[in-house]
């Protein structure tokens, strides 16, 4: 994974988990932390989020990674 992340186009990398961290590890001018809390993920990710970008969230259903597209989304709304 970190192989295909060097030659993509991908320029900022968070990682949630024990073994997602081995590919920090490998790519360390991309990672921007590797994380085992859903909060302080969304936190810094929401931080370094800007217009247009892309966001790629992977993992298992156990990872509970829905609670980050869910809190991104929400914070990212349009304020009515």
């Amino acid at each position: 994974v970190a192989h295909y992340i060097q030659r993509s186009l991908v320029t900022k990398l968070f990682t949630f988990g024990t073994q997602a961290a081995a590919i920090c590890r490998h790519v360390p001018e991309l990672c921007n932390g590797s994380y085992s809390e859903h909060n302080a993920l969304l936190d810094d990710l929401l931080h370094v989020l800007s217009e247009g970008d892309v966001v790629l969230v992977k993992g298992s259903r156990g990872m509970r990674l829905e609670l980050i597209v869910d809190g991104v989304v929400h914070a990212l709304q349009p304020k009515s």
